[in-house]
């Protein structure tokens, strides 16, 4: 039995008020001048950091630097970077993404990094119970990067049940959030791959045409304006049926 593969960014593409974008984003990927301006500059800061800042100016140089710095800062001892991660979700189910960093904490914790970039600081919410949140790092991301992988990318017992999110806006200080794995968000992220695969399945991936349109990613190969071709990339083999890979 062949297995489906979602990812993070799948996921946000089938949730995010257009069920079709999931579709566009399987078959194509923008090409890199025409991505959303943030979009670009987060790629261009993970460059940099992978590339030990060569070659890097300005403002990207500045968010890597200072990302780099949060780590050092909080004695992260990274062992391993971009690291493909196929884990298991459910019997026909399989997750991936690309992991940033793997990495012991000061305290010889292993954990999982990402780095993000932004406007502004992550905001945290007080709920009812008290308990302060960042909603951001709740993400299905999260439930997806500490799932266990089908094989061990270095030589740990277990795989880390933390993802420390290095965060650096250009508006704000450089901060870590921190996600911890629990089985409420694993269920979650089941339900939601789960309902994706279905609908997809039964073709049932339909166009929320009007407001959404605006600002989509996708709106020229969607309507098919002239010459819409120019603007992505077809992904290589992509098929309706394919399983989708990451973007970022």
């Amino acid at each position: 039995m062949s297995k489906y593969t979602i990812s993070n960014s799948a996921l946000n593409a089938f949730y995010s008020g257009c069920p079709a974008r999931l579709e566009f984003f399987r078959r194509f990927s923008m090409k890199p001048r025409f991505m959303p301006k943030p979009l670009r500059f987060g790629i261009a800061v993970h460059d940099a950091i992978q590339k030990d800042l060569e070659g890097s100016v300005g403002e990207v140089r500045i968010i890597a630097e200072r990302l780099l710095n949060l780590a050092d800062k909080n004695g992260y001892q990274i062992l391993a970077t971009e690291i493909k991660h196929f884990a298991p979700l459910t019997d026909d189910i399989d997750v991936f993404g690309i992991i940033d960093v793997l990495a012991l904490t000061s305290e010889g914790k292993p954990v999982i990094i990402d780095w993000k970039t932004g406007s502004y600081p992550w905001e945290t919410t007080e709920l009812a119970s008290g308990e302060l949140v960042t909603m951001k790092a709740r993400g299905w991301q999260g439930a997806i990067y500490t799932l266990p992988p089908y094989k061990m990318p270095i030589e740990w017992k277990e795989w880390p049940e933390e993802l420390h999110y290095l965060t650096a806006p250009t508006n704000g200080n450089a901060q870590i959030h921190k996600y911890y794995a629990c089985e409420e968000d694993v269920e979650n992220l089941r339900r939601a791959a789960t309902m994706m695969k279905e609908a997809v399945d039964g073709g049932g991936l339909p166009k929320n045409i009007g407001y959404e349109c605006r600002d989509c990613d996708w709106q020229k190969v969607c309507w098919q304006t002239p010459g819409w071709d120019k603007y992505y990339n077809v992904r290589p083999g992509a098929k309706e049926e394919d399983a989708d890979a990451d973007a970022t």
